[in-house]
């Protein structure tokens, strides 16, 4: 999908100046033209983002699909202390002394409405052979696939895309708009949902599931081929959960988690936001993950650690109390 137009640095500059004005403009000939607000890592091009660290700064300077970045003044002295870095850097990059403010700000006035116009507005498609049960609510703009099953009283929002083979059982929500609420200019505002949610192949979708829709404009949070999700399960926005993975009941990822491939996370158990569960790994019963787990790993506990460890120093802990 290519944008109708794009947006140019002074543009850019134009809709935030209503917070503030910026500090400076490092590399405006590089500009390229920005279509849409994202994350530092984002691989969809044209996207403008912030950079509130010098490790997000990092992240947005490789992506292939960040074509400006809004900094603050400390990042961007970083940033110029390191050799030769503002030299072979071919993004502009715009200095704000409060550019989470600006950031946000920009995000919720919507850029994408004005850059992608002939595309939105969408229709979407409903497989002939899926089976929508008559009090389920669907959206316009949803793609379900063959042999979809939609359970009773189930809510499927725009942008949502739905593959062959998988069931949504009653009560679930796909597409919500989750939490994420920023101070802008001193006042709590809601930072706007514009992305979708991608289920693939032959899932299982347990009564009362929540997942969240991206915050970024095309992209999604993404369930694999071959996954459950047991009841009550709640998929943050951004979120990966990679094929053959199961998550039991009243499962919580945090946004933008990402877990690879054949995992079993318990129920009950808590992920962080921003993690990562390597393939193959275990998560046991009510655990609270707060750091990325390699693959291959069995972990448990709160908070979690190697699952053998944790029940040596559970098993441990009385006679040591009793000493």
């Amino acid at each position: 999908m290519k944008p109708d137009k794009l947006l140019s640095i002074e543009e850019l500059v134009k809709k935030i100046e209503i917070l503030e004005l910026p500090l400076k403009l490092i590399n405006p000939e590089c500009d390229q033209g920005s279509a849409q607000t994202g994350f530092c890592y984002s691989n969809i091009p044209y996207t403008v983002t912030l950079a509130a660290d010098f490790n997000w700064m990092q992240m947005a300077l490789e992506s292939p699909g960040v074509s400006c970045v809004i900094t603050g003044v400390e990042v961007a002295e970083l940033l110029s202390q390191k050799d030769n870095t503002l030299q072979t850097v071919k993004k502009p990059i715009i200095v704000y002394q409060n550019p989470r403010d600006s950031y946000y700000h920009l995000h919720n006035l919507e850029i994408h409405t004005h850059t992608y116009e002939a595309w939105l507005g969408e229709r979407g498609y409903i497989s002939p052979t899926a089976k929508i049960h008559p009090t389920a609510f669907v959206e316009e703009e949803v793609f379900i696939g063959d042999n979809v099953v939609i359970g009773p009283l189930t809510t499927i929002r725009r942008g949502t895309r739905i593959g062959e083979g998988s069931t949504i059982d009653e009560h679930c929500t796909i597409g919500s708009e989750g939490l994420f609420t920023k101070t802008i200019a001193g006042v709590r505002q809601h930072l706007k949902h514009y992305g979708g949610v991608h289920i693939g192949k032959n899932c299982i979708l347990h009564a009362g599931v929540n997942v969240s829709r991206s915050v970024s404009f095309l992209a999604a949070t993404t369930i694999e081929d071959d996954v459950d999700c047991g009841i009550q399960t709640n998929v943050a926005h951004d979120s990966f959960v990679g094929s053959g993975t199961t998550l039991s009941s009243k499962v919580v990822l945090a946004g933008r988690v990402y877990v690879e491939s054949n995992c079993w996370i318990g129920a009950g158990s808590v992920l962080a936001n921003g993690i990562r569960v390597g393939k193959n790994s275990r998560v046991r019963i009510g655990s609270v993950v707060v750091s990325a787990i390699p693959e291959n790993s069995d972990v448990s506990g709160n908070f979690a650690r190697p699952h053998h460890e944790s029940l040596r120093n559970f098993f441990q802990k009385p006679r040591d109390e009793a000493k």
